[in-house]
């Protein structure tokens, strides 16, 4: 007899009248001809399925971190002394009775099935290496009145091992194949909040990882200086928490300006004449006034290492108790259009609303105050209870309901403050 195979899927050896089949491939379909070297006219043909019982078929590839199920069809083993072995548990572990494996680290292994005979797929373990978003970014802002403001931006991005991607996120923990862990986080957190998602895509089929941008609608008074763009930082996590890849991202981001205490009007007298109002501002503002005798006593000046812009006013003494120096303050970005008012008035009765720069020396002259006070206090309590106590007329009260009728004496003995009456 004869063999011959249509694909090299197969290679075919004789040993007489028998014929002996050797896997090439990992898996395939082939067709073997079997005929008479004296009559090739005499012949059978025969399709060779070439595969293995463990499921997902070999090779298998899975990322650093990830885990997967392996199964075997059960009709055609025996499972009751049937255990799952990895061939370099520094690659992939697994559980000898579920099949459930953990892959731990870059490289390729072969995971084994016992079950009388011993069957075997390879697994290629490949780290996470690659992490992206798409080129298509949203305008994002703070300023509520811009037509692109949105209270929350969702920034999507992709995560990719070796060149395959990684789309089998976990919604309800956010973890990629219940392993991986997907964390957004900024320095900026005087500004934003960030946090991170993973939404199931229904279209696609798959679930996406975003970055949950929700930008903050007052700045801190004593708040760092204003950043130049968001910086987003994204980190992806094994189970054990490891970071297996870290990816720096920077976002144009259009801020709004503020003003410190977010002061809206400001009075003057003759007590206070002079105002210092600080605003959070990425570029330096213009100012108009609707008072021109106003803008003669105000003087701008813009920080570009803090992103600060003071406005410093000062009205003369000869004109504070006049209401000539009444009007608003207009501030306006002309990137963005902007605009916050201040408004300037006189008041005669007012009261000085200076702030009290409370300083360390201030609270120790406080404590010292309040000791003494107390102290005193306590004095005054002591020479009063020193006094004898005078006796106490008996009283008596009838007895309470239930208890039957006649009286009870309740002696009274004792100092005032003391420990019993």
């Amino acid at each position: 007899f004869f063999f011959f195979n249509d694909t090299a899927t197969t290679e075919i050896y004789t040993e007489q009248i028998v014929g002996s089949v050797r896997c090439v491939q990992e898996t395939g379909i082939t067709t073997c001809t079997i005929y008479l070297e004296d009559n090739p006219n005499i012949y059978d043909i025969i399709t060779v399925a070439v595969g293995s019982i463990i499921k997902p078929a070999s090779p298998v590839e899975v990322h650093q971190g990830g885990n997967i199920y392996f199964y075997v069809d059960q009709s055609q083993t025996d499972r009751s002394q049937a255990k799952w072995l990895s061939e370099n548990p520094q690659i992939l572990t697994i559980n000898e009775n579920s099949g459930r494996a953990v892959a731990i680290r870059e490289g390729q292994t072969r995971v084994l099935y016992n079950d009388v005979v011993q069957y075997a797929a390879i697994v290629k373990v490949f780290r996470v290496n690659k992490i992206f978003t798409e080129a298509a970014l949203p305008k994002m802002t703070n300023i509520a009145s811009y037509p692109y403001y949105q209270d929350e931006y969702n920034i999507p991005f992709k995560v990719y091992s070796d060149n395959k991607e990684i789309t089998n996120f976990n919604e309800t923990i956010g973890n990629i194949n219940n392993n991986l862990k997907f964390i957004c986080k900024s320095t900026e957190f005087d500004w934003v909040l960030v946090d991170s998602k993973v939404v199931y895509d229904y279209t696609t089929k798959s679930q996406v990882p975003y970055c949950v941008i929700r930008p903050k609608q007052v700045y801190p008074v004593n708040s760092r200086a204003l950043p130049n763009s968001l910086n987003i930082r994204t980190e992806i996590q094994d189970y054990s928490s490891e970071v297996l890849l870290t990816r720096d991202f920077s976002f144009e981001f259009q801020w709004a300006f503020q003003i410190k205490n977010r002061i809206s009007e400001i009075k003057y007298n003759q007590n206070n004449r002079e105002y210092i109002i600080q605003v959070i501002s990425p570029t330096e503002l213009e100012l108009s006034f609707d008072n021109q005798q106003l803008a003669s006593h105000v003087r701008s000046r813009y920080s570009i290492e803090e992103r600060i812009q003071y406005i410093n006013i000062s009205i003369p003494t000869n004109e504070a108790d006049s209401s000539v120096n009444n009007g608003k303050i207009t501030l306006l970005c002309s990137s963005t259009q902007q605009r916050e008012s201040i408004t300037v008035s006189y008041s005669s009765s007012i009261i000085s609303t200076a702030y009290w720069n409370f300083t360390f020396l201030d609270f120790i002259v406080i404590v010292i105050l309040v000791l003494i006070g107390w102290n005193l206090i306590g004095n005054s309590i002591k020479s009063f209870g020193s006094q004898p106590a005078t006796q106490q007329p008996v009283q008596q009260r009838p007895m309470g309901y239930g208890q039957g009728y006649g009286t009870v004496t309740t002696p009274r003995t004792g100092t005032f403050g003391g420990s019993r009456f």
